[in-house]
């Protein structure tokens, strides 16, 4: 059996959103509100939130496999060319050095695991079979000949370079143009790095193949399996680090002025890549934990589609019609769902709310709580609370960003319907939104803070007045002051309840 590289299958590097949520009807409304202005109310008091446990970017095997010394950052810059050129060289000598230990690292991985695996498939009971084997090896050959062949370019120029034919100086974008060639075979490594990891947490459950991965770590201490295959992505951003001061360190008028920036923007899109190929392993890694927390069906929602991702999760407080509750609220790529979780009755599942057309932000509203934004949707908003400035401004990124995400694909799937292709299914309009697709239901006063009705200012007693909420506009009214009924937008299906300054205003 070879390693698979002999009939690789292209990378599909293609998304699939979730489903489109269905349009409003167009309906424009406007939210008036009562000409006087209800007292303020009181501040409340602080929350104690605990800690929120939020996703890290960085698995623990991936920090462990982290060169100690990824990047050579230059001291100083100068414009004399011999102080430039002494710094190029000593940023180069680094490179090298640093690369023939890749090297070796890798084809000690070759030797020690890569090789008795494929000999051991001729074993009568062999330590993987063919299947497990082939994506967990798949590509590693083509990897460990790209930089084979760059560290021995590199060496060359280094050796070589410097001598009078050279003008003194030390020229080595040929040997970076034999790295920017190999990076084809360097992308399908890294678009299958999480098809790898995957495999990888599978097969380390066999007692067979422990019992393998402990004999080899005895003949090669230094790095694990896992770390070995990590190596080749982790490498790819100190190759952009090390041409960014090689940049910062070329004069212009050197012959590897024009072609570093080339170097440069390439390694770039092929981090982008990496970092993406990281993350999806850390998000299917992720799905696996919360779907046998929460468990695998919650309330008729399979956690486990093919398309979800894990983005993070956290205690919020929210700030509900009548009191302030802490939920657990879990971020995905097209919802986000929210509950709690019991000691011995698993979780219990508020709400699930799709993200097409979901915002997050600081509003005014948001001024009476610590640390607080608002969540907005077609259905329902509210105001949620986090344990600090940090947490609330990466939790609004994030649902902003998965919510631009859903959009765009939105936009691209009803392309497709519509007969587009190629560029034109995939370019987004950049005009704003219609009104109807921007209506999202108000966020709710509480109870608890208004003593009066909104409208007539009467008090509320109890059994005498009632409370009730507009619909609408979000205030706390009496009854008498919302007779109106409406249809709207995040439930055409009813008619709800409206205060009579909404319901006059989108009457007429």
């Amino acid at each position: 059996m070879d390693d698979g590289s002999d009939d690789h299958a292209s990378p599909e590097l293609a998304c699939v959103a979730g489903a489109a949520a269905q349009s409003p009807p167009q309906l424009q409304l406007q939210r008036r509100c009562c000409s006087v202005t209800p007292p303020p109310s009181p501040p409340c008091a602080p929350f104690s939130i605990g800690t929120a446990r939020c996703r890290s970017v960085t698995p623990p095997t991936l920090q462990a496999a982290r060169p100690r010394s990824s990047r050579v950052v230059p001291l100083f810059e100068s414009n004399k060319p011999g102080v430039n050129e002494e710094m190029r060289s000593q940023i180069v000598q680094q490179l090298l050095a640093s690369q023939l230990a890749f090297v070796d690292a890798l084809n000690s991985c070759l030797k020690v695991y890569y090789e008795p695996l494929v000999a051991g498939l001729k074993a009568e009971k062999p330590v993987l079979s063919r299947d497990k084997l082939r994506p967990l090896l798949t590509y590693f050959r083509d990897v460990l000949k790209v930089h084979t062949q760059f560290c021995c370019e590199l060496n060359a120029h280094v050796t070589a370079g410097g001598g009078a034919e050279d003008g003194g100086l030390l020229i080595i974008g040929a040997a970076f143009d034999t790295l920017v060639a190999g990076l084809p075979s360097i992308c399908l490594y890294v678009g299958d790095f999480h098809i790898k990891m995957t495999m990888l947490d599978e097969v380390e459950k066999y007692p067979g193949f422990a019992d393998f991965l402990k004999n080899a770590q005895q003949q090669y201490k230094d790095h694990t399996l896992r770390e070995l295959l990590t190596l080749p992505m982790l490498r790819l951003q100190m190759y952009k680090d090390c041409v960014k001061d090689l940049i910062q360190t070329t004069p212009s008028n050197h012959p590897d002025a024009l072609s570093l920036p080339n170097f440069l923007s390439a390694f770039s899109v092929v981090v982008t890549q990496a970092t993406e190929s990281v993350l999806a392993y850390e998000g299917c890694h992720k799905m696996v934990d919360v779907a046998k927390r929460l468990n695998t069906i919650v309330a008729g929602l399979n956690l486990m589609e093919s398309h979800r991702r894990y983005v993070r999760e956290g205690n919020l407080v929210k700030v509900c019609k009548t009191k302030n509750k802490r939920f657990l609220f879990i971020l995905f790529n097209d919802i986000l769902l929210w509950g709690r979780e019991l000691p011995f009755a698993g979780f219990m599942l508020q709400k699930v709310l799709p993200l097409a057309n979901v915002s997050a932000k600081v509003e005014p509203d948001c001024s009476l709580y610590n640390y607080a934004f608002s969540i907005r949707a077609l259905d329902k908003s509210f105001i949620v609370c986090a344990a600090g400035k940090e947490e609330r401004d990466a939790w609004i990124d994030d649902i902003t960003a998965v919510g631009k995400q859903l959009r765009k694909w939105q936009q691209v799937i009803a392309n497709i319907k519509a007969g587009k292709r190629g560029e034109e299914a995939t370019r987004v309009s950049s005009q704003p939104p219609t009104p109807e697709l921007t209506f999202t239901a108000p966020t709710l006063q509480q109870f608890q803070t208004v003593g009066r009705c909104s409208i007539c200012m009467t008090g509320f007693v109890k059994v005498v007045k009632a409370k009730h909420h507009c619909k609408l506009c979000g205030k706390v009214v009496c009854d008498d002051c919302s007779k109106g009924r409406m249809q709207l937008p995040s439930k055409p299906d009813q008619r709800s309840r409206v205060c009579d300054p909404c319901f006059k205003c989108n009457s007429q």
